[in-house]
């Protein structure tokens, strides 16, 4: 399987969205973290829903195809066994693709699924990654989940006081839109532009200020 991460953020992507980090962080006193993850769930319930889905349809349409080939020959033993084997191999087939082919369970996930998922995900990287104990409370998550295909921005109190929820809708839009045309990186870059500019308005650099947290986290 091919790394989704990596399908869409080079090494040297992945430097350029760094040194944007380090750059906007010289004239705030924000901590701007870009999160990218390969997924949010592993999602098993999906998978194992699909390949039964998948698998009923094939042992169905294989019985309809025997049975028009049945239709002048009369009833034979094979007919009994082949809805349970056909339903069998595919249904083993499919689980065992779907870990190497992640695409294939999508169609059996709800979008509140997906949102539900990477709303916790996110909202669980902001404390695993310490961005819940910054200096002044003024850690910002851009959380970029790819097979999603969803982002989520959570700001610390600190930030969060000042700073409301529909500015950060902008920095979404900015992400989801580059991820459409083709421009990931690029599309990450402005939306963490636009996410210095608010921080830089609200919590410009102070003296004293290091570099609290990683400028970038990847999860494959």
């Amino acid at each position: 399987m091919r790394d989704p991460v990596r399908r869409w953020f080079s090494e040297a992507d992945e430097e350029r969205i760094r040194a944007r980090v380090r750059e906007i962080e010289k004239r705030t006193a924000g901590e701007l973290v870009p999160m990218i993850v390969a997924e949010s769930s592993r999602y098993p319930g999906a998978g194992a829903l699909g390949a039964l889905i998948v698998a009923f349809a094939a042992a169905v349409l294989a019985n309809l195809a025997l049975g028009c080939l049945r239709l002048w020959h009369g009833f034979q033993l094979l007919d009994i066994w082949l809805f349970p084997v056909v339903f069998g191999v595919v249904f083993v087939l499919m689980l065992e693709l779907v870990p190497h082919f992640p695409s294939l369970k999508r169609p059996f996930i709800h979008d509140a699924d997906r949102e539900a998922e990477v709303a916790e995900a996110a909202f669980t990287a902001f404390y695993r990654h310490g961005l819940a104990h910054t200096r002044d409370r003024t850690g910002v998550l851009i959380f970029i989940s790819i097979f999603e295909r969803k982002v989520r921005v959570i700001a610390d109190e600190g930030i969060h006081a000042k700073v409301g929820e529909e500015s950060w809708k902008k920095a979404v839009a900015i992400i989801i839109e580059g991820f459409r045309r083709g421009r990931a990186t690029d599309a990450v870059c402005d939306a963490l532009a636009h996410c210095g500019k608010l921080l830089a308005e609200h919590f410009p650099r102070k003296g004293g200020d290091t570099d609290e947290l990683e400028n970038l986290i990847v999860e494959r």
